[in-house]
């Protein structure tokens, strides 16, 4: 995959949605089976990390809605784990 087709993958929220739902559903099948370990949480807080400069990127480019569904896809299962502990 080339560079340019890497950077738009990721400025296309709808892939980048059905790329975090599959990623969830495989950690949530595999945190049946093992806990968490540090490789599984440094992975889920890079995409954290990436999807948040995403959201920034696009608040920069002035796409108020675009921007807004990155951060809400970081922020939202940290907002929801708070309320279920």
């Amino acid at each position: 995959m080339g560079r340019e087709k890497l950077t738009q993958a990721i400025l296309n929220w709808k892939f980048v949605y059905t790329f975090w739902i599959v990623n969830c559903i495989i950690y949530q099948v595999s945190e049946r089976t093992c806990p968490a370990s540090i490789p599984t949480l440094l992975y889920w807080g890079l995409l954290g990390i990436i999807t948040t400069i995403v959201g920034c990127y696009h608040a920069y480019k002035k796409r108020w809605i675009e921007a807004l569904l990155y951060f809400c896809l970081f922020l939202f299962p940290q907002i929801v784990t708070l309320f279920m502990e």
